[in-house]
């Protein structure tokens, strides 16, 4: 018997739970402009990581509420200014 099958494990993983004809493949330049997306989310979120850290909560674009708005403009960030003892 397939190890796989001994342990419950479907025998293709990959193939049992995507219909095939469902798939759609992207060419190279909607590719290119994903990955140029997730670059430019990924550094908003480094951006807004790095305000955090130095405090700069609200009030303009390189603040944590800023990076956050361009993120997503929908979010209505009220941030806190945390107590310290």
């Amino acid at each position: 018997m397939n190890r796989d099958r001994a342990a419950g494990r479907p025998a293709h993983p990959a193939r049992s739970s995507v219909d095939e004809r469902e798939i759609r493949y992207m060419d190279d330049q909607e590719l290119q402009v994903w990955l140029d997306q997730l670059a430019r989310q990924q550094a908003l979120q480094t951006q807004a990581l790095q305000a955090l850290l130095e405090a700069r909560w609200e009030g303009g674009a390189d603040t944590v509420v800023g990076h956050l708005k361009a993120l997503d403009p929908s979010l209505e960030p009220q941030p806190r200014v945390p107590l310290y003892l």
